[in-house]
């Protein structure tokens, strides 16, 4: 019997290094912790590979255990940071350069390229330190962006298309008149099942219209994935009818996986040049 690194194993998978910590987090492969790392052994590996439904889909990639081993790596701001600057939380101790840190940013989450940057040249060449940073600069711009939303929606300027999650929905559904929040999804979560609004399907009736017609904001789930935006079927088609009537910008909460029930679709951005903000 002989161990692998994660770098062999991801090589071997044709996956990344943070793929492979997720299926070791999820319990889909069997490792050993060797000092700070992760080692699986072949006969764990062969397990993995004969076992059917083992692979994660792309949506599942950043799905984030928020347990960390005895509390060693470095602490989140749950509810704020998004699941790449958790993951890099997760795998702080393990990561052992600045580059490391960059192609994982390059490939998940490309908008904080200039952050990180920014960081690498005033603040630190410690690639701990640097993760720090980051968490740091993630929920502060994040907390930023929930305040002018809340404000926002308090001017009733906004609507509110369900599902979101219960650290946002609790919040959000005490500001937000009744008649601005919608359904984007027929099923809901348990947490939202007290909840009692119009299902958008058919956003061309005069009541959606009605309801709808000074919206500036929307506010929908949705997850980004090779840099795309993709949102429910109904928040797409929503999105574009009001478009023409003065909707000038999105807020998104960025799942960590798709409900296997949902049709998420990409949403262009391109010929509306809407702002686009992740909360």
């Amino acid at each position: 019997m002989y161990y692998l690194n994660l770098k062999q194993i991801a090589k071997k998978l044709k996956i990344s290094v943070v793929t492979v910590r997720r299926y070791i987090k999820s319990g889909k492969l069997k490792a050993k912790k060797i000092g700070r790392d992760y080692r699986i052994s072949d006969n764990d590996l062969n397990i993995f590979l004969n076992e059917p439904n083992k692979l994660f889909n792309k949506s599942e990639t950043f799905r984030i255990n928020n347990q960390t081993d005895n509390n060693k790596s470095i602490p989140i701001f749950p509810g704020l940071n998004f699941h790449v600057m958790e993951t890099l939380a997760e795998m702080s101790l393990n990561i052992n350069s600045l580059d490391e840190i960059r192609d994982i940013i390059s490939k998940y989450d490309h908008g904080y390229l200039r952050i990180f940057e920014q960081i690498e040249l005033n603040d630190t060449r410690i690639p701990s330190n640097a993760i720090t940073f980051l968490l740091i600069d993630d929920a502060i711009s994040n907390l930023q962006t929930r305040r002018r939303l809340f404000k926002n929606l308090i001017d009733k300027k906004g609507i509110i298309l369900l599902p979101l999650p219960p650290h946002l929905s609790d919040s959000l559904l005490r500001i937000t008149p009744e008649n601005m929040i919608f359904l984007s999804d027929e099923i809901l979560p348990p947490h939202l099942k007290h909840v009692h609004c119009d299902y958008i399907d058919d956003i061309s009736s005069p009541e959606f219209i009605s309801k709808t017609v000074d919206t500036e904001l929307l506010v929908a789930e949705g997850y980004i994935e090779n840099q795309e935006t993709y949102l429910r079927k109904n928040a797409v088609n929503a999105i574009y009818n009001l478009a023409s009537n003065g909707l000038k910008e999105i807020y998104i909460h960025n799942i960590p996986h798709v409900p296997p029930h949902a049709e998420f679709i990409k949403f262009d951005n391109k010929n509306l040049n809407m702002k686009i903000s992740m909360i």
